[in-house]
């Protein structure tokens, strides 16, 4: 049973991760758009940052050969935008129980992303591919690690202690 619930646990956070690192939904760089697709608690989930994530969708569908039909659109379009919203939650969420993200760690994320390419032009390259700035991903790396955190202390430690009982 223990590793059962071990195992989903790390299938969440694994999920939440890799969801992470693919979401560019930035509250605490929202700027005034043309269009708003939500509105989480007062942050703006903008029709760029949609668009964005509507994107990278497409693309990693198109990487394994899958493509999207038009009957199946509005269903991914839904997944997505709820995806968006309930990152949005998790951080906010992160914030009101206080966690914050020491800046070393976060350039030492930005180090082993920057690691896996070959130079920093590939690196810069890819940011443009994926409509990101540094400093979005810095922000967006950020907010990964608030929200990883505060799955940590949330569910890991009471799994954990559910365990030992």
């Amino acid at each position: 049973m223990k590793t059962q619930y071990g195992r989903w646990f790390l299938a969440l956070v694994t999920a939440m991760n890799l969801a992470w690192i693919a979401f560019p939904a930035l509250a605490a760089e929202k700027q005034t758009s043309e269009g708003k697709v939500a509105v989480v608690n007062g942050s703006v989930i903008t029709q760029e940052d949609f668009d964005r994530e509507m994107s990278l969708v497409q693309r990693q569908l198109a990487s394994t050969g899958k493509s999207v039909s038009d009957a199946q659109l509005p269903a991914i379009k839904k997944e997505v935008l709820e995806g968006l919203i309930n990152g949005e939650l998790l951080y906010q969420e992160s914030q009101s129980k206080g966690i914050k993200v020491e800046e070393a760690a976060i350039h030492e994320q930005l180090k082993a992303l920057k690691g896996r390419f070959s130079s920093e032009d590939e690196f810069k390259s890819a940011l443009i591919s994926l409509s990101l700035s540094e400093a979005r991903l810095r922000s967006q790396l950020k907010r990964e690690m608030a929200i990883q955190q505060f799955i940590t202390n949330q569910f890991a430690e009471k799994i954990t202690s559910a365990f030992t009982l």
